[in-house]
């Protein structure tokens, strides 16, 4: 039976309906297969159809609470860092790999670790990260020129997340990883982040005891080893930027990267961060933007490939503003960040229906009472946004994919899409998140959004973006993060 969150009462294990659990097991054998298949949130959205927006599950004793209710949503996202935090088990993790930094830290840590991103996600350092943007997305479009030139298929994710990686090495170490064309010294440290990034989403997922705190597989040795080089690089590289920055002080008035912009940041005590907490926020960055970037550029490709109508909109506002014969790098800052809004408008509605996190956790710091119902001290939290985003009751037409719906004058209140929705239908923006709420939002939310804005408009320029026929399913695939499984495109130019 659906719950009416605002009419319970009580102990949440005691008032908060969900599936029959199995003795020892709970829900776990229910949720098993879907796990290993990587559909774990397929089975918790069908169970908020079942037993309503707030229910519980319990795997081996523990109880986690589901959340698709965006109200109480809100609530938990907003009481964060303080009566909400992140899992304990996240943060864990992150301490004994020695990589604790803004996304995984809570408390006075996780305050210390954001003013020292804030400092480096500046908007000037933003400004001059476009060359670099510009750079790497030529170089993509060079290699997509050759694909297309010979009807080869591309496919999304490993493509999408080679150009996002090439990014976020760009932007935060400040040499080119080029994972698209890949070369000796970079492509080691990509080695060893891909060994690294997979082992610490299985330990922060684990329905098991932490066994590695007490003994070690061949897998765990491997990641040491990999950490161990991975630091040794990074220590090199940050020690060789304060070295060059006390030389040559001029140099550092315009910093080229992540790193140096934290090298050269300073703590609540004027003191400088050290290498490891420098070290430890670059991979916060590189943890949730890389895949974060990727998947989201994937998820929009699969979207203009079936809407060819939204492609060619796309195709008229991108001609109207960057001329033919006009190199890319001509325009500025400025004119990239305050034009191109129904690109904006069409990654937005891919958030919506496909937000790259549909599944979100976290945990109580102390009891809390939200809505009526009292939550204990560690109950653990998991919110199900994808739900929320695509209900009828928050947006009209909600399983169609129309950008229009974001075509809103705020300034003026008044609708500029030349659609209906905002007067015949709901249109609840606060039921939407897809860079979370409060005082976590995500920090790096302006840089994703100009990032992808410029690729989509450079991509739309240059190309038609179609998928083969006959059309294959596009699957949702979620570790830490969703990705579109089984997606190819074909390109073919537009010149």
């Amino acid at each position: 039976m659906k719950n009416a969150t605002h009419t319970l009462k009580g102990k949440a294990s005691d008032v908060l309906p969900g599936p029959p659990k199995k003795p020892f097991f709970g829900n776990f054998l229910q949720l098993r297969t879907a796990r290993k298949e990587f559909r774990f949130h397929h089975v918790l959205e069908k169970w908020a159809g079942e037993y309503g927006d707030v229910y519980q599950i319990g795997i081996f004793g523990k109880d986690y609470f589901i959340i698709s209710d965006y109200e109480v949503a809100r609530e938990i996202l907003s009481r964060r860092p303080g009566d909400i935090r992140r899992r304990i088990v996240m943060e864990d993790a992150a301490d004994e790999m020695g990589l604790n930094g803004l996304f995984t830290s809570d408390g006075k840590r996780w305050k210390t670790q954001r003013h020292l991103t804030i400092k480096a996600l500046s908007s000037n350092y933003l400004e001059a990260f476009l060359p670099t943007l510009l750079r790497v997305t030529n170089r993509l479009v060079d290699k997509w020129d050759d694909m297309a030139s010979t009807d080869k298929l591309i496919d999304v994710v490993d493509e999408t997340k080679a150009y996002s990686a090439d990014l976020m090495s760009n932007m935060v170490f400040g040499f080119d990883m080029n994972t698209l064309g890949l070369e000796n010294k970079e492509e080691i440290i990509k080695n060893h982040f891909n060994r690294i990034f997979p082992q610490f989403y299985k330990r922060i997922n684990s329905p098991f005891f932490s066994y590695w705190k007490y003994f070690k597989m061949p897998v765990d040795h491997k990641l040491h080893t990999s950490l161990k080089a991975i630091k040794k690089i990074f220590y090199e590289v940050t020690d060789q930027t304060r070295e060059r920055f006390k030389e040559d002080p001029d140099d550092a008035l315009h910093p080229k990267s992540m790193v140096e912009a934290m090298v050269l940041a300073k703590d609540e005590h004027d003191q400088p961060y050290s290498n490891e907490e420098i070290f430890a926020n670059v991979f916060s960055v590189l943890l949730a933007g890389e895949d974060a970037v990727g998947n989201t550029i994937g998820w929009t490709l699969n979207f203009i490939s079936d809407h060819p109508e939204v492609q060619k909109k796309i195709q008229e506002e991108v001609d109207e503003k960057l001329a033919d014969g006009v190199a890319f790098e001509e325009y500025d800052f400025d004119y990239w960040n305050k034009n191109f809004k129904y690109i904006e408008a069409v990654l937005t509605e891919s958030m919506r229906i496909k937000p790259i996190a549909p599944l979100a956790s976290m945990q109580a710091s102390r009891d809390v009472e939200i809505n009526g119902v009292n939550y204990d001290k560690h109950a653990t939290f998991l919110l199900l946004p994808k739900v929320f985003f695509n209900k009828e009751k928050h947006f009209f037409q909600a399983d169609k994919f129309i950008p229009e719906r974001w075509l809103i004058d705020k300034e003026n209140k008044k609708d500029v899409s030349g659609c209906p929705f905002h007067q015949e239908g709901v249109h609840n923006e606060k039921a939407y998140m897809p860079f979370g709420h409060g005082p976590r939002y995500c920090a790096g939310s302006k840089l994703a959004m100009f990032e992808m804005k410029v690729l989509f408009a450079i991509i739309c320029k240059k190309y038609e973006v179609n998928k083969k026929k006959p059309v294959k399913e596009v699957k949702e695939k979620l570790t830490l993060l969703m990705e579109p499984s089984n997606c190819f495109i074909e390109l073919s130019s537009r010149n």
